[in-house]
């Protein structure tokens, strides 16, 4: 067999593989997705570039994390339905956590945050 006919026979199978069981499959099934989104902030305001947003789900280890941009703005999607805690962090900064319910498929909830800095010990 020719290379070339080697490689198209390749090309085959794997773009056959879309519809194979597993193929591009997700841990959120459709229809499910829902995402939680918001801003970290200072006490004076100012975006908080870089920290860090975890939202862990109650009653499982499921956790997905994202990290703030340049405006201090997150998104975390791609989460099924129920009760998650949400947790803010940066270095210098105090811990804040916040729940929220995400009771329906499609829901988008927005938690804000406020970190105080860190006082010196």
């Amino acid at each position: 067999m020719s290379r070339s006919c080697l490689l198209l026979l390749l090309l085959t199978i794997v773009a056959g593989c879309s519809g194979c069981p597993g193929a591009g499959r997700t841990d959120t099934p459709p229809g499910e997705r829902t995402l939680i989104t918001g801003t970290v902030k200072d006490g004076h305001g100012s975006a908080i570039p870089g920290a860090t947003v975890t939202a862990s789900k109650k009653g499982s280890e499921f956790a997905s994390s994202a990290t703030t941009d340049s405006a201090g703005e997150y998104i975390i999607d791609k989460l099924r339905t129920g009760s998650y805690l949400v947790r803010a962090s940066s270095n210098g900064y105090s811990v804040s956590t916040k729940a929220v319910e995400l009771s329906n498929a499609g829901d988008q909830a927005r938690i804000d945050f406020t970190l105080d800095k860190e006082s010196n010990r």
